[in-house]
C-alpha cells in the first residue's frame, strides 16, 4: 500500500469567504505610473480625521509604502496620500464619478491652497483611473504643500460630452496624517529587519543541521573504513547488494544540483530505512538522506545518478496570481505512467492556508505520489514543491463545501534557503519565456525523479 501525507488533517476547516478592498482610485504618483492592480492593505493607525494603512503587497508599478485616507463616508469623494519606502509622495482620489471613456486621454491639475500647482494628464483603464505624471516635482515641496494647506483643488478637463470636474478636498489634519505616514514607513523598515533576522536565524539553524549530517556521514564512513582495515581488507571488495526491505511509500522529487542532489518533501522520506530514486527511463539509484527540515516539509537526497538535467529555480521575478503553472511528478504509482505525469493549472494565491507565507496555492490537480514534485512556471522553471492538498472529505464534513483543486506548494525562496544551508549549487532561472506545455513536460521529465521509500 502506498501512503502519502498529501493533505491536511481531516478535521481542518478553512473559511475563505472574507475579503477586503480599497475601491477604484484615481491615482497620481510623482515620477511614476500606477498600474491597475489593487494593493493589499492593512490598517496602521487612526490620526485626526485620517486612517493610515500599510501596503502589504507591491503595486503593479513596484511601489511599496503607506497610504493615508480621509475617514469620510465611502460614498463621498475622498483624498488619499501615499508615501513610498523610497521617500516619494503621491496622492489619489476615490468616490468620484469619473465617467471618462476607456483609453480617453484627459488633462488636469492639482492646486493646493498655498499656490503649489501640479499638472498631469491621464488615461482611464477600467476599473481604475490611471494618472501619468508630466514632469518630476520635488517630493519635499509636495509634502510641504499638503501639510500647510487647508484644501486642495482637483481639476479634470477633456473635450467631449462628459464635461469637466472641479472638486475641492479638505486637508484638515493632513500634517498629522503625514507624520503618521512617517511612522508607518519606519515600522515597515523595522518589520523587514525583523523578518531578515528571523530568516538568517532559520538559515543558521539549517547550516548547523547540514554540518551535523555531514559529520555523522563522515563518522560512519570512517567507522566502515576502520572495520575493513581491522579485518585485513583495506580495499573492500564489492559485495552483492542486500535485498531491499518492503516498499512503504512513494513520492516525487527533482534534481537541483549537478552533483546529483535531489529535493523532495520531508514527509515522503519519513520513517524510511532505505531510499531509491528512479529516473524517467526506469533506472534505479540508491539515495542517501543528506538533510531534512520538517517545519517546511523539505528533504535533501544524494544519489549516485549522473543528472540528465538540473532544474532551474525561478527566484525572480515573482509569479502573480493567475499565472500558468504545471506540476510534474509520479502520482498514483502502480496505476499511472511510470515515466511521469504533467498536469497544468494556474497559480491561485501567493499565500498558503491562513496566509502562511511559506506556501503558494495552485489549481493543477495532484494525487498521492505527487508530493515532492516540481511546481513549474510556463517556461519550465521550478517555482515551488508540491506538498499538500485540502482534504476534500474532511472539508465537506466541516464546512459543507467540497473543495476542488485547492493545492499548495512550498515557496521556491524557502527551498533556495534550504539548499544554501547545505551548500548545494543550484541554478537560477535563465529565462521566463513561455514554452508550449509539451516542451515544459520534456524539460521536467529530464530532471524529475520518483522517490521510493523502503522499511
Amino acid at each position: 500500500m502506498f501512503s502519502l501525507r498529501l493533505g491536511w488533517p481531516r478535521r481542518f476547516g478553512v473559511n475563505m469567504s472574507g475579503k477586503s478592498h480599497v475601491g477604484a482610485l484615481a491615482v497620481l504618483f510623482l515620477a511614476s505610473t500606477l498600474g491597475s492592480a489593487k494593493a493589499q492593505i492593512a490598517e496602521f493607525e487612526d490620526v485626526s480625521a485620517w486612517k493610515t494603512y500599510t501596503v502589504t503587497q507591491k503595486l503593479a508599478s513596484g511601489l511599496k509604502g503607506c497610504i493615508a485616507n480621509q475617514t469620510e463616508p465611502a460614498s463621498s469623494p475622498s483624498f488619499w496620500i501615499q508615501q513610498t519606502t523610497d521617500g516619494r509622495i503621491g496622492f489619489a482620489f476615490s468616490g468620484g464619478n469619473w465617467n471618462i471613456g476607456p483609453n480617453h486621454l484627459t488633462s488636469g491639475s492639482v492646486t493646493f491652497e498655498n499656490g503649489f500647482k501640479y499638472p498631469f494628464y491621464m488615461r482611464q483603464n477600467p476599473p481604475m483611473l490611471e494618472i501619468f505624471v508630466n514632469d518630476v516635482a520635488n517630493s519635499a515641496s509636495m509634502k510641504s504643500a499638503i501639510a500647510k494647506s487647508k484644501f486642495v483643488k482637483v481639476y479634470l478637463e477633456w473635450a467631449g460630452i462628459f464635461g469637466n470636474i472641479n472638486k475641492k478636498f479638505s486637508l484638515a489634519g493632513s500634517a498629522d496624517a503625514l507624520r503618521s505616514l512617517d511612522r508607518c514607513i519606519a515600522q515597515i523598515a523595522v518589520d523587514e529587519e525583523t523578518r531578515a533576522a528571523e530568516a538568517e536565524q532559520a538559515r543558521e539553524a539549517l547550516r548547523k543541521k547540514a554540518a551535523e549530517w555531514k559529520a555523522a556521514e563522515e563518522a560512519q564512513k570512517a567507522a566502515e573504513e576502520e572495520k575493513n582495515t581491522s579485518e585485513g581488507n583495506s580495499t573492500p571488495q564489492t559485495q552483492p547488494a542486500a535485498p531491499l526491505p518492503a516498499l512503504y511509500s512513494a513520492g516525487s522529487g527533482f534534481v537541483v544540483g549537478g552533483d546529483g542532489s535531489i529535493i523532495t518533501n520531508a514527509h515522503v522520506v519519513a520513517e524510511c530505512n532505505q531510499l531509491q530514486v528512479v529516473d524517467a527511463s526506469g533506472q534505479k539509484f540508491k539515495a542517501n538522506l543528506r538533510g531534512v527540515d520538517p517545519s517546511n516539509d523539505l528533504a535533501l537526497l544524494q544519489s549516485g545518478a549522473v543528472p540528465r538535467a538540473v532544474a532551474e529555480l525561478r527566484l525572480s521575478p515573482s509569479l502573480r496570481p493567475g499565472d500558468k503553472v504545471a506540476v510534474y511528478g509520479y502520482p498514483l504509482p502502480g496505476t499511472l505512467s511510470d515515466t511521469g505525469n504533467i498536469v497544468s493549472g494556474t497559480l491561485s494565491s501567493l499565500l498558503g492556508i491562513q496566509n502562511d507565507v511559506r506556501f503558494v496555492q495552485f489549481s493543477a490537480p495532484i494525487q498521492p505520489g505527487n508530493s515532492g514534485g516540481a511546481l513549474l512556471d510556463s517556461a519550465g522553471n521550478a517555482v515551488g514543491i508540491a506538498t499538500m492538498k485540502l482534504d476534500e472529505l474532511a472539508m465537506s464534513q466541516e464546512v459543507g463545501v467540497f473543495p476542488q483543486n485547492v493545492n499548495f506548494a512550498v515557496r521556491i525562496s524557502i527551498v533556495a534557503s534550504f539548499l544554501d544551508a547545505f551548500g548545494v549549487q543550484y541554478k537560477a532561472a535563465s529565462s521566463i519565456e513561455e514554452r508550449p506545455l509539451p516542451d515544459v513536460a520534456d524539460l521536467a521529465r529530464a530532471f524529475s525523479m520518483q522517490v521510493l521509500c523502503y522499511r
